[in-house]
């Protein structure tokens, strides 16, 4: 089996590497002959190692161990707050809302000033917005939603984007309430034109300006518009209570043809006793032993 060498790159078999530990069978990164050329360069008084990071030569030759450069080291430990020992901590990532700095002793991915927008922490990393940058749009709208003007309840104000833009950021918007953001505006689809007409149809009602222009009311009735059926045509001479009747009998449902038939959605039975009177026992009994045939002559 072969393995990549770190230092020059070349794919050699396991043969050809150094053991770091015989009882674990790890082996070195580095093959044979890197090896013997590195400890060959560190019998020179003036060489230095390199930074195992990011490569770059240190100024000075220091022990063995981890080497970094002062800028790794930085990036890695925290100097402003080493351990009682002296041993160095490790620095902790930054929060992933604000980027600020989290104590020692938090757990999780947040600082303590951003504990209450973990709720709405998804939706912001979506868009890459923190929690200043929201309640600075917030503020900006009044505090309240910018189409309906209403105020946030239970329910946060969404961030509304423009589908059309693939960068996040560059997409948002503003903050929308639920009704504005899932419904009334995406019936109109984020047409502007459509909007305007809506906005021109509730300013000035088309249906008033026509009903003002008309001069002569009387006049007969002008034929609909092309293609535009209001009701179905009904022959001359035929009655309208049977044309509701096969109309009614085409689409389907049933309709009374004679008069001991029940009406539509009815269970009784022609011919049926409407009574509401309860039977008794003794007439129940009688009418089961009279089916059987032990009724009395």
């Amino acid at each position: 089996m072969s393995r990549r060498c770190a230092d020059c790159c070349r794919d050699l078999p396991e043969s050809s590497y150094y053991f770091v530990s015989k009882t674990s069978g790890k082996l070195r990164g580095q093959c044979k002959d890197c090896m013997r050329q590195r400890k060959l360069e560190q019998r020179d008084p003036d060489w230095t190692p390199s930074c195992s990071r990011c490569g770059s030569r240190l100024s000075v030759r220091a022990g063995s161990g981890r080497r970094l450069c002062e800028e790794c080291f930085a990036q890695t430990y925290d100097t402003a707050h080493p351990r009682v020992n002296g041993a160095h901590r490790i620095k902790l990532k930054p929060c992933s809302l604000c980027g600020g700095r989290k104590e020692r002793f938090e757990r999780g991915k947040v600082c303590r000033a951003c504990r209450p927008w973990l709720r709405f922490a998804s939706s912001l990393r979506q868009f890459g917005l923190t929690p200043a940058e929201y309640m600075s749009i917030f503020d900006a709208q009044g505090g309240r939603c910018y189409v309906c003007g209403a105020p946030p309840g239970a329910i946060r104000l969404s961030i509304d984007h423009d589908h059309s833009i693939s960068e996040m950021r560059r997409s948002i918007r503003g903050l929308l309430c639920n009704e504005c953001n899932y419904s009334r505006l995406p019936r109109f689809q984020d047409d502007v034109g459509m909007l305007q007409r809506a906005v021109s149809y509730l300013v000035h009602p088309p249906a008033q300006s026509a009903l003002a222009d008309i001069r002569h009311p009387e006049a007969p009735a002008p034929p609909p518009p092309e293609g535009v059926v209001f009701f179905p045509e009904i022959q001359a001479g035929a009655d309208p209570q049977s044309e509701r009747s096969v109309a009614t009998a085409s689409d389907g449902h049933h309709v009374a043809s004679r008069p001991g038939e029940p009406p539509v959605g009815s269970q009784r039975r022609p011919g049926a006793r409407g009574t509401s009177t309860r039977s008794t026992g003794r007439t129940s009994g009688a009418r089961r032993r009279e089916q059987a045939g032990e009724g009395d002559a």
